[in-house]
């Protein structure tokens, strides 16, 4: 073989060699990938109990949905559970060693105050709670585990005793039934405007009439109200009757970072019938605790 032939052969060789070097080290760098992306995606299950935080109760067939909140893959993004009749669950195929994950319940009506976060990194049993509080805010009924929401009575009325600076409220009108929170029920107020501005005042049966100050500062009569505020005895008699005091070993507030709740059980005051409003609101709630009341005033005439 010629030196020629020689070189040109050991050319073609080497150029064979550096293509197949090319080739093979992308192969590897792929599969290098994928393994690393496999590895992420192979965390130890993640498991733990869920429960109703307002009773204790396990809750089962509670539909539980993790989102990774850092650097994940699109296959371990959103992981998804169900928890068993006994509130136990297993989260499957978590990227954990890439990313932490929140968790929030499918149900946006239920979520955790208290946040329920898997750490990066973290294999740990969890122990959830899980509060019943629809978003926005307002007044619910919680029965069992239904929740409905209380529309308002009726317009707030104001006036001034005659004669006095006093001042007091009624309401425009009152229902023939006003929702009632009876013994196991709770009234849920929903909303941080609500938890810390809302007062709960009794609503007090009047005289036949109440005198007030006119227009034009003469009297007149206010007939067939309940009054908040004061409870009339005569027409000019009151005594100031201020908000109750629920009973704080009857009360839960809770507090997260996209609502607020105030749980009060039905015993949490003595049964009777209460107007539940905040300081410049149009409407009031009307809502009787335990026993429902004998006051039907709210026809007013002057």
């Amino acid at each position: 073989m010629t030196s020629v032939v020689r070189r040109h052969v050991l050319e073609e060789l080497n150029l064979g060699l550096l293509r197949c070097d090319r080739i093979c080290m992308g192969d590897v760098m792929k599969v290098y990938g994928l393994v690393l992306l496999l590895a992420g995606c192979s965390s130890p299950p993640v498991v733990g109990t869920v429960v109703d935080g307002l009773s204790g109760q396990p809750l089962s067939d509670f539909r539980l949905v993790a989102r990774a909140v850092g650097d994940a893959s699109a296959t371990c993004a959103v992981v998804e559970t169900t928890s068993d009749s006994t509130g136990q669950f297993t989260f499957d195929g978590m990227c954990t060693g890439s990313s932490d994950y929140a968790i929030v319940s499918s149900n946006e009506s239920w979520w955790f105050p208290e946040g329920a976060v898997v750490p990066k990194g973290s294999s740990d049993a969890l122990a959830l709670a899980a509060w019943q509080a629809p978003g926005g805010s307002g007044l619910f009924k919680l029965a069992g585990k239904r929740m409905e929401r209380l529309t308002t009575a009726g317009d707030i009325k104001k006036d001034t005793v005659f004669g006095t600076d006093e001042t007091f409220w009624y309401p425009s009108e009152i229902p023939s039934s006003p929702p009632r929170v009876a013994a196991g029920e709770v009234l849920v107020l929903v909303g941080k405007d609500y938890v810390t501005e809302a007062r709960i005042y009794p609503l007090n049966d009047g005289p036949e009439a109440i005198k007030v100050t006119s227009s034009d500062s003469r009297y007149a009569l206010l007939r067939n109200v309940a009054t908040i505020g004061l409870a009339f005895t005569g027409e000019t008699d009151y005594a100031a009757v201020g908000p109750i005091t629920v009973d704080a070993d009857k009360q839960v507030e809770k507090v997260g970072a996209d609502r607020a709740a105030r749980y009060i059980q039905s015993d949490a005051v003595p049964p009777g019938r209460y107007a539940i409003f905040k300081e410049n609101d149009r409407r009031l709630y009307l809502v009787d605790f335990g026993l429902a009341s004998a006051s039907n005033k709210g026809d007013e005439s002057q």
